[in-house]
C-alpha cells in the first residue's frame, strides 16, 4: 500500500473539463496537504498496518518527519517504508534513509516503445517541483534562507490546522463507467 501526496491537478482538470465532470481533486494545495495528513493519521495505526507494509512517498521533509514521528509514537514504525523518486534530492534522500533506517528509491520503468510515458511522468514531477507552491522549490535554500524555512514551516502548520478525524465527502460524484453527457 502506498500513500503518495499530490495529484496531477492539470491532468485531472483537463479530464474533468473534457468529460463535463466535477473536479475530483482538492481546490487548494493546503487542503491537499491536510488530506495527506488525514490519510496518514488514519493509516498509521496498529489495526490498519497489521497486514500491510505502508509505503509513504514524498519529498517534503516536514511531512516525512510527521509520518515518521506518528509511526514511532504509535509503534508501527516497522510497518512503514519511506519512498522517494530516484535522483530528485539525493542529499535529502540520504538523510531520510539514515534517520528512518531505509529508503525505497523508485523510478518509472517502461517498455522502450512506451518511453514517452516515462518522460512525461518525469517532466510532470519536475514541473511540480519547480512550482513555488511545492516544497522542493525551496529545498536547496531551506537550511540557508530563514524566509524559505519559515514559508515551509507555515505551510506545514496551515495544513495541520485543518486536520480532523472527519472523512470528507468525495468530490468525484460522476459514474465514470457511463458515457459522459455531451454538452
Amino acid at each position: 500500500v502506498r500513500v503518495v501526496k499530490g495529484a496531477n491537478l492539470a491532468m485531472e482538470r483537463v479530464d474533468a473539463v473534457i468529460h463535463g465532470w466535477p473536479l475530483a481533486t482538492y481546490p487548494s494545495k493546503v487542503e491537499t496537504d491536510t488530506n495527506y495528513k488525514r490519510v496518514l493519521n488514519w493509516a498509521l495505526t496498529p489495526e490498519h498496518t497489521d497486514a500491510v507494509r505502508l509505503g509513504i512517498a514524498g519529498h517534503n521533509l516536514f511531512d516525512v518527519a510527521y509520518a515518521w514521528l506518528l509511526a514511532r509514537q504509535r509503534h508501527v514504525d516497522t510497518r512503514v517504508e519511506f519512498e522517494m523518486l530516484l535522483g530528485m534530492a539525493t542529499g535529502q534522500a540520504e538523510v531520510v534513509k539514515r534517520d528512518v533506517g531505509g529508503l525505497l528509491l523508485y523510478t518509472p520503468v517502461v517498455h522502450p516503445h512506451e518511453f514517452d510515458s516515462a518522460i512525461s511522468y518525469l517532466v510532470r514531477r519536475l514541473e511540480e517541483n519547480a512550482s513555488s507552491d511545492n516544497f522542493m522549490s525551496g529545498l536547496f535554500e531551506l537550511d540557508s534562507d530563514p524566509a524559505i524555512f519559515t514559508r515551509e514551516a507555515n505551510r506545514f502548520l496551515s495544513s495541520l490546522s485543518g486536520l480532523d478525524e472527519a472523512v470528507p465527502a468525495s468530490n468525484r460524484v460522476q459514474d465514470r463507467l457511463k458515457p459522459p453527457a455531451l454538452p
